[in-house]
């Protein structure tokens, strides 16, 4: 198996260099590319059929999701998926293609779902790519394509049907001249598209066909495909968020400026209006409605960016100066993202704060200060946004104590106030969580009662560190010789 097995970069490498011939990509999606949207996969579908129309799935001629579909009436199958489409949400997956197609690197898309999220992920990057039924389409039609188009390769929404095999052939005929293919998200094991795939005889600029985290590709897909002088290669260790997401983000999308774009499509739909529209009195309308937050934007969208926000951070730690500052910017701008989208995301301003105080552990002086400046300001968005969370309380007095050693006066004063109360009431909502650290402040300044009273605590809690780190705190060389400090370790 190894002589097909490529890696990420392999495909990096081929679509780069096809775009700078001038060659775009097809590519070809399935059900996997719909799972986080909530869209249930082929073998989830059969089992519910098999649940709710028992009589239907007994009359069909194998167990598959296609057999089982002819068998349903028209009603039973707008009943059974348009249930899954009302509920279904744009993900990291639909997004990044769209932005494929808009930066050029994709023109063609065949899919063999069902749902309409990558249209409508497609409208939210301002791309109005031509929808073609498969199912529904004449040969004819294929002689003067559009630029982009999106192929349903068995019809769109709720009423599915197997395409006529000519024109499916005809499709796969277009869709493949000079271009390499991605395939995400299908698993290759239906009798109608793959037969045409696996008897192409050779895909001269490469297929990758991206499995679906460690899995191994079907029987059929090795035996027939995947094989030596075919050029096709399977690619491992995604799911299709995280492959599109990598992929668009080394091509050169979703950079700081992909939230504004996303949010550029009012503009763009009334630009195809006709003057006779008026689009002046839509124009005057949209300041008081405000542009609006894309509300289907799925939560696996934001899970990515705070990820990829926390990776580049984890990577800035084992980077030199110059380079681990380019990587806390990226992560910056991937939180920044979020912020645009979801201006309510909470976590976005407390990943972003904790970043920030990262980033001033590599820092001295004025510009640590600064760094440590900014993650306060980020834990005071994030607590409006979450009050009395006690994480937020402690980390942003944290903050303020590292700050507190950083200036002097009246500046210090203040700052070491500050961070008592936010460690008071972190502690005050989880006891245990700051008691230790707000000793630390108290030996600080030199008060002895407050050591005690906050050590007793942090016992209390179970949560008083070891002996020797302790004594070895400068904090607390005042009070190590006291009765009540040896009694508090029973010495």
């Amino acid at each position: 198996m190894r002589e097909i097995v490529r890696c990420f970069e392999d495909v990096l490498e081929t679509l780069q260099r096809a775009h700078a011939r001038g060659e775009k990509t097809t590519l070809l999606i399935g059900a996997g590319c719909s799972v986080s949207s909530g869209i249930p996969q082929a073998h989830e579908l059969v089992v519910q059929i098999e649940q709710e129309y028992p009589r239907a799935a007994q009359r069909a001629s194998a167990r598959t999701y296609e057999a089982y579909l002819e068998e349903l009436s028209p009603g039973e199958r707008r009943e059974l998926l348009g249930r899954f489409v009302r509920e279904a949400r744009v993900n990291s997956a639909h997004l990044a293609i769209a932005h494929l197609m808009k930066i050029g690197f994709v023109d063609r898309i065949l899919t063999t779902n069902f749902d309409p999220l990558l249209s409508r992920a497609c409208a939210l990057a301002g791309e109005f790519p031509t929808v073609y039924s498969v199912p529904h389409m004449a040969i004819s039609e294929l002689k003067e394509l559009p630029e982009k188009a999106i192929f349903y390769l068995q019809g769109q929404g709720v009423s599915q049907s197997r395409p006529v095999p000519r024109v499916l052939r005809a499709v796969l005929e277009e869709t493949s001249k000079e271009r390499p293919w991605l395939v995400v998200g299908y698993s290759g094991t239906d009798s109608t598209l793959f037969p045409r795939l696996a008897t192409q005889r050779t895909y001269e600029s490469r297929l990758y066909w991206i499995g679906n985290e460690q899995e191994s590709p079907a029987g059929i897909v090795t035996r027939k495909l995947l094989r030596p002088g075919k050029e096709a290669y399977w690619v491992p260790g995604f799911t299709a968020d995280s492959f599109f997401v990598q992929l668009v983000r080394h091509l050169g999308g979703f950079s700081t400026d992909f939230a504004d774009r996303l949010l550029e499509h009012p503009q763009a739909i009334l630009d195809t209006l006709s003057p006779a529209i008026q689009p002046d009195q839509l124009l005057d309308r949209l300041p008081r409605i405000g542009y609006p937050t894309p509300k289907d934007i799925h939560p696996s969208f934001v899970a990515a960016q705070l990820r990829e926000g926390d990776q580049l951070v984890e990577r800035a730690h084992y980077k030199a100066s110059c380079e681990a500052d380019a990587l806390f910017e990226s992560a910056y701008a991937r939180y920044a993202g979020v912020v645009e989208l979801q201006p309510q995301q909470s976590d976005a301003y407390l990943h972003w704060a904790m970043a920030l105080s990262e980033q001033a552990r590599l820092k001295t002086g004025a510009d640590a200060e600064h760094l440590l400046s900014l993650a306060c300001a980020k834990y005071c968005l994030a607590a409006e946004l979450q009050p009395e969370a006690p994480q937020i309380e402690f980390l942003w007095g944290m903050a303020l104590s590292r700050r507190v050693q950083l200036t002097r006066g009246e500046a210090s004063v203040k700052l070491l106030e500050e961070s008592c109360e936010h460690l008071v009431h972190a502690e005050e909502a989880q006891p245990g969580t700051a008691s230790y650290f707000l000793a630390c402040l108290c030996g600080s300044r030199g008060d002895a009662e407050g050591i005690q009273h906050w050590l007793t605590r942090s016992k209390t809690a179970g949560t008083l560190p070891a002996l020797g780190l302790v004594e070895g705190n400068p904090a607390f060389r005042s009070v190590v010789e006291q009765p009540w400090f040896s009694q508090l370790y029973c010495l």
